[in-house]
């Protein structure tokens, strides 16, 4: 039994959200530890007035800003690969969420059953499912025919916490 459908022509801005997101969720953990390294760093500069800890947080925004830039490259490098393959135009996708969860680009079925789902993230046009084999499914939240987005994210978060892992005593 299907209990949401979502259909929707793919788009590159559907395509670049969903990169954007990716690279963004790799890279967080480093901005992050950039962020804190450099915030001690600061505050040691402050309390002992060395100027090794001003060299040190310049070091560190250089590392924020490598960063970034290496995210980007890497975004650049894979939209240039999506749109040699989508060069004839970019796919139609099909979602169902039921019992499994099928998944249908330019005619091609991937079967998930709900033990691969991961988690999910929303952003302005999306909601990416994230499996365990690390691939992503995409819905888009103005392409559902069955269903709502709302009661959609309901049901994953319902998901979430039923396939999540019981703590052993």
């Amino acid at each position: 039994m299907i209990e949401f459908m979502n259909q929707f022509p793919c788009t590159a801005k559907i395509m670049k959200e969903n990169l954007f997101d990716k690279h963004n969720r790799k890279i967080r953990p480093f901005y992050i530890l950039w962020v804190i390294l450099m915030f001690l760093s600061v505050i040691r500069f402050a309390l002992s007035k060395n100027i090794l800890w001003l060299l040190i947080t310049v070091v560190f925004i250089v590392l924020m800003a490598l960063t970034v830039r290496y995210k980007n490259m890497y975004v650049i490098k894979e939209w240039k690969k999506i749109r040699r393959v989508y060069a004839q135009g970019f796919p139609y996708i099909v979602v169902e969420l039921g019992e499994v969860i099928a998944y249908t680009v330019s005619n091609r079925t991937r079967i998930y059953s709900w033990k691969d789902f991961d988690y999910f993230v929303e952003t302005d046009r999306l909601i990416i499912m994230s499996m365990k084999d690390d691939s992503r499914i995409l819905l888009k939240k103005n392409g559902f025919t069955t269903g709502t987005y709302q009661e959609c994210i309901q049901m994953l978060q319902k998901k979430l916490k039923s396939t999540a892992p019981s703590k052993k005593r």
